[in-house]
């Protein structure tokens, strides 16, 4: 597998060594750094056709022609802060004087699927499982705050709620319940490939989620281990295409014993 190239392009060679100094410290021997500080050796290299996975320019050296490269993320170094400032889909700009930590943080975050993807590959689902003996102690609150926050530091998350009655839509803007025939069908039936079944209907408002049932799992006649299949078809590996890195689950015993975890 080729290293990701990595190119970072400034004249303030003060700026860059800090940012220099990170890469090398995180990625090492993972990816093929290059460091540009001459503006005519930057006009010289990109007067060619060049490919590189992520590239860090100044907004003193950007131009629009970058773009018709073979560049997956590209960003700019603004040294002007404007809040509200529409950009370019393609384009991510970064405040060049908030912390290195936050511009770094930044970058390997939206870039996590070029930087990571050694690690990641077959890399299991992590669930979390938030339970309580009782109901209305805050199981919901803390498993959304949970979510939103992990989705806002780039990991790609699930919401499940697993109470046989749902009623979590209330805090939802989307309330509406699964209205997909074609889903109670699949999960009354054969369970083998659960996240296929529910994919299409999953929704998102901060962090993706599974949309309550319409009425009772028990009246539905589906029953509860399907989300213990759920939040482990990654980990199983029968689902492939399964995005998700965190699933977030609220309630019950039975569901920790499905799962294997210790309490």
């Amino acid at each position: 597998m080729a290293r990701p190239r990595v190119i970072v392009a400034d004249t303030d060679e003060s700026y860059v060594i800090p940012l220099q100094k990170k890469f090398a410290e995180l990625f090492a021997d993972k990816i093929d750094l290059e460091i540009i500080t001459d503006k005519d050796y930057f006009n010289q290299l990109f007067s060619l056709s060049q490919h590189a996975d992520i590239l860090l320019v100044s907004d003193t050296l950007y131009n629009s022609g970058l773009k018709k490269h073979d560049i997956r993320h590209l960003m700019i170094l603004s040294e002007h802060y404007e809040p509200g400032q529409t950009d370019e889909l393609d384009i991510c700009r970064l405040f060049k004087y908030t912390s290195v930590r936050e511009i770094f943080n930044e970058i390997t975050g939206r870039c996590k699927d070029t930087l990571y993807a050694e690690q990641d590959a077959g890399k299991e689902t992590k669930i979390i499982l938030i339970t309580s003996a009782s109901g209305g102690v805050g199981k919901t609150s803390v498993a959304f705050g949970l979510c939103r926050c992990l989705e806002r530091n780039y990991k790609k998350t699930l919401y499940v709620n697993a109470d046989r009655l749902q009623s979590f839509q209330w805090m939802l803007e989307n309330g509406e319940p699964i209205r997909d025939a074609s889903v109670y069908a699949g999960l009354s039936g054969n369970l083998g490939n659960v996240y296929r079944i529910v994919r299409h209907v999953i929704r998102k408002e901060g962090f993706s989620y599974l949309p309550p049932f319409k009425a009772a799992l028990m009246s539905l006649g589906i029953p509860y281990r399907v989300f213990a299949l759920l939040a482990e078809a990654k980990s199983r590996n029968t689902i492939t295409s399964l995005s998700m890195q965190t699933v977030c689950l609220t309630r019950k015993k039975r569901l920790l014993c499905s799962l294997r975890i210790k309490y």
